[in-house]
């Protein structure tokens, strides 16, 4: 028993580490890409449905078709402020980054990650 408890000890913090793996950006920092997108492009209403969908329901997932499609990325550790964290990574994303066509955050409950290509 106690050879048991002794590795999941060792396999938890493991298997946490791979689970926000994703997350090994600094806290609250966006990391952007430098090419934009036009104001008021189909792009970028794209991008606007595919943040309410990542945060409405977190995992993998795009909208539009062909140079206009948007990939994005999100997920939570933990439930109870998943939908908050995300929407603040949306905002922390919007200042930040304006137009950019693909950028990322890690905030300390949430990850957020979107680029014009799939991911």
């Amino acid at each position: 028993m106690a050879k048991k408890l002794f590795l999941l000890a060792i396999v938890i913090p493991l298997f946490a580490s791979l689970v926000a793996g994703r997350c090994t950006d600094q806290r609250d920092v966006v990391i952007r890409n430098l090419r934009t997108y036009a104001r008021g492009s189909v792009y970028g209403s794209n991008l606007n449905l595919l943040f309410d969908r990542l945060i409405t329901t977190t995992g993998y997932d795009h909208v539009g078709s062909g140079s206009n499609r948007v990939y994005g990325f999100s997920e939570c550790y933990g439930s109870s402020n998943c939908r908050s964290c995300l929407l603040a990574a949306v905002n922390s994303i919007r200042s930040a980054a304006p137009r950019a066509i693909g950028a990322r955050i890690c905030k300390a409950l949430c990850y957020l990650r979107y680029e014009n290509y799939r991911i």
